[in-house]
């Protein structure tokens, strides 16, 4: 492709994003990343498009400086972290306003996608430093959760969605699965409890931390109000599940606080 990728926009975990042309974007994969994860994410994100939610059209994948990429059509404005941490005062308003959004999103089907469970099963065998004792508990717990089939965003907090003049859209569906809408909920409680802070977003989490809990306690209860079928005991249970998962993601920061979760969680039954 002979289009050169302009000025660099935001920089996150495994990407940076530049501009590409007119209208679009380039997220460029760092050269740790395996390459066949462009050709996944451009496959759910056609997953999703296809679903009519509110997300940005991919437009295929590249190669860019020896690094794969994808490009996506471009969104107009300041995520709703952003949001938050200028205006806190929007935090409540904003948390129900997330809610909504993700209880749409699992209203749809997942199909086509890779199925959660499966996925979360793979991450409890390779995790590091679990006891076999541990491992084997939370093995059991998973299997005795539904699979569901809901389309899961699986990365779902307030830096994942852009509020544009047209109205939210929701970005980043580079892990979405096919699974229970609980598991997914219960992720997005984790992040916001614990989710580590990215270059891109470090000012804006400073001023979201001190309504952090608050947060999470207004979108739960906007949530569980949306989705009659929803069972917070369930997302209890999903959450130690998910929170031993992401120690296979070697998030700097986060290792302490989640396995201190992981081991109250554990020891009393609930978080």
């Amino acid at each position: 492709m002979s289009v050169e990728k302009g000025r660099l926009i935001a920089r996150g975990r495994t990407a940076e994003v530049y501009e590409w042309g007119e209208g679009r974007v380039l997220k460029l994969l760092f050269d740790w990343c395996p390459p066949e994860w462009a050709r996944q994410e451009a496959e759910r994100a056609a997953v999703v498009t296809a679903a009519g939610l509110p997300a940005p059209p991919c437009h295929g994948t590249v190669d860019v400086d020896g690094r794969k990429g994808i490009v996506f059509e471009r969104i107009e404005g300041q995520s709703m972290l952003t949001l938050i941490g200028r205006r806190p005062w929007r935090a409540f308003a904003e948390a129900r306003r997330m809610a909504a959004l993700h209880a749409d999103i699992h209203a749809h089907s997942g199909e086509g996608l890779p199925p959660l469970k499966r996925y979360l099963e793979r991450s409890l065998k390779k995790v590091d430093g679990l006891e076999d004792p541990t491992r084997e508990r939370l093995l059991s717990l998973l299997e005795s959760l539904p699979d569901g089939e809901a389309l899961c965003h699986f990365d779902f907090h307030p830096g994942q969605i852009s509020l544009s003049a047209a109205g939210p859209v929701i970005l980043d569906w580079m892990g979405a699965f096919q699974g229970n809408a609980m598991a997914d909920v219960a992720r997005t409680l984790l992040l916001m409890k614990i989710g580590g802070v990215t270059p891109a977003s470090r000012l804006e989490m400073a001023a979201v931390g001190a309504v952090r809990a608050g947060l999470s306690r207004a979108y739960l209860k906007r949530y569980l109000a949306l989705n009659g079928n929803a069972d917070q005991e369930e997302i209890w249970r999903w959450m130690v599940i998910i929170a031993a998962a992401r120690l296979t993601e070697g998030i700097e920061g986060e290792e302490e606080p989640l396995r201190a979760f992981i081991d109250a969680s554990l020891g009393s039954g609930e978080p």
